[in-house]
């Protein structure tokens, strides 16, 4: 099992999704009405043999919801296959898998190994040529992420043309477990060897980790599979594992403290275990205080992410903004909030 698109990796994978859908309800509570499709999915067949062609659907019509995972991706310095106006036709028609980036071929080869036939990009299902296309569908990201079977996360690469499967580290020796005996050999002890640095290490620092956009597409979509260097990460708003603890990552090994009081009306909506750190006791009974903190987290989380156009800093908030606006019930005011003004403008720069 020496790459992380090996046949064990990806049935664990499965195995995490089909055990979400069918014991997670939170997960499975979708952030888009319930009759919404993106406007472009791409196809990726339905069942083996799988055609080598891909087509891009235009959804317009569709009575239906479907089941489509969305990638998320560094773009970089390669600038990767693009809708524009121009080839819109041909990529109706279709395009061969082999002509796709690679991380978009793996992407496709997960999918169909989890069951899943279609697949939202952002570079081949916005027109990249239009603003007006663009608009349009960037006001959509809660619903298109939201409204997810998955979220698949290209952590391993800088660019479309990474992939997702990666050849393992050779550091990486997988799962460390041993048995120790006792004297009188009556008993046995099992231990397992844990890095407590491990999901920051290898999923939370990585590249595609720092863009500001992926805020928003980790913490809407119910469910995330990472693809990192060394092996697969989990995330969905139940449970978080690895392919080192595939039962469950360790809670107590995260940096800081999970909140220990709940945000009911956001546990369907969002991965509120992202929102963690040290809670004033003083607060956990007063709802108004619960969500301005859990705000806070989510800006200083959100402050040290890069983005490439500044005019998109709002606009890659806003629909996590709007969700809060759901619950906070008052004025949004570019990040802040018109009932804890005050507060929210108390800030300072830690380096």
């Amino acid at each position: 099992d020496q790459n992380t698109g090996s046949d064990p990796s990806l049935t664990r994978a499965a195995k995490w999704l089909r055990e979400c859908i069918s014991e997670h309800e939170n997960c499975n509570q979708v952030n888009c009405p319930t009759d919404w499709v993106p406007h472009r999915l791409l196809d990726v067949g339905s069942r083996c043999p799988f055609s080598d062609v891909i087509r891009l659907k235009q959804t317009e019509g569709w009575q239906t919801p479907v089941r489509y995972a969305a990638l998320s991706h560094c773009w970089g310095d390669i600038q990767p296959l693009k809708l524009v106006n121009e080839n819109l036709p041909t990529l109706v028609h279709g395009i061969l898998l082999g002509d796709l980036p690679m991380t978009f071929q793996d992407s496709v080869r997960t999918i169909r190994r989890l069951g899943i036939q279609y697949l939202w990009i952002d570079s081949l299902c916005i027109i990249q040529d239009s603003k007006k296309d663009w608009d349009i569908e960037s006001s959509l990201m809660t619903y298109v992420y939201g409204g997810s079977m998955l979220n698949i996360a290209a952590a391993a690469s800088n660019n479309c043309a990474g992939g997702l499967f990666q050849n393992r580290l050779s550091s990486y020796l997988g799962p460390c477990r041993f048995s120790v005996a006792s004297q009188d050999g009556a008993s046995t002890l099992r231990y397992q060897l844990r890095n407590p640095d491990l999901w920051n290490t290898e999923f939370g620092s990585a590249t595609l980790n720092t863009r500001a956009w992926v805020v928003q597409e980790r913490m809407l979509s119910p469910r995330t599979l990472a693809f990192t260097r060394a092996q697969l990460f989990w995330e969905c708003r139940h449970k978080r594992a690895c392919d080192e603890f595939p039962s469950g990552y360790p809670v107590e090994y995260f940096d800081k403290p999970p909140m220990t009081f709940e945000l009911p009306s956001l546990h369907n909506k969002l991965k509120t275990q992202v929102l963690v750190g040290p809670i004033n006791r003083i607060l956990v009974e007063n709802l108004a205080e619960q969500l301005s903190l859990a705000w806070h987290k989510l800006v200083m989380l959100y402050s040290r992410q890069k983005i490439t156009f500044e005019e998109d800093k709002l606009v890659a908030l806003s629909w996590l903004a709007i969700l809060f606006a759901q619950q906070v019930h008052g004025e949004y005011l570019a990040g802040l909030w018109k009932s804890t003004l005050l507060a929210d403008l108390l800030w300072e720069v830690n380096t």
